[in-house]
């Protein structure tokens, strides 16, 4: 099962995201309180997310997280604490930037430049490491 989380302007993606499989993927974005949301993310097998407050949650709840990190600060500055290793970071020149609303540069690099195999195989290595 895959459960969309965030706030009520997340919602229109998590809608989205449904059509793919209305029986597996459920769209809570917007619906549920932070302490609801803490007690789901505990338990969860796998969190997957950009770097945000569902991943601090997620990894204080003590769930694996794959955090995928933009390169608005430096390296290792803040990748969720135990699961600093499963953070996904695309290192780029303009990096850090320190802009939190926007890319300066207006591409988004750090971000798009990720490739979704990357992803999937850290998703692997967490799930591996919950064996």
């Amino acid at each position: 099962m895959i459960v969309v989380i965030g706030t009520p302007d997340d919602s229109s993606l998590g809608e989205n995201l449904k059509i793919i499989n209305q029986s597996r993927i459920h769209n809570l974005a917007g619906k549920i309180c932070i302490e609801h949301c803490a007690a789901l993310l505990k338990r969860c097998s796998l969190v997957v997310g950009n770097d945000g407050g569902a991943m601090h949650l997620a990894d204080a709840m003590g769930t694996k997280v794959v955090s995928i990190v933009p390169g608005l600060e430096y390296p290792d500055s803040i990748e969720p604490w135990h699961n600093k290793k499963l953070a996904i970071r695309h290192s780029i020149d303009c990096a850090p930037c320190y802009s939190f609303s926007s890319c300066p540069l207006q591409h988004n690099k750090c971000m798009r430049d990720i490739p979704v195999v990357v992803v999937l195989k850290k998703c692997f290595e967490a799930l591996a490491l919950s064996e």
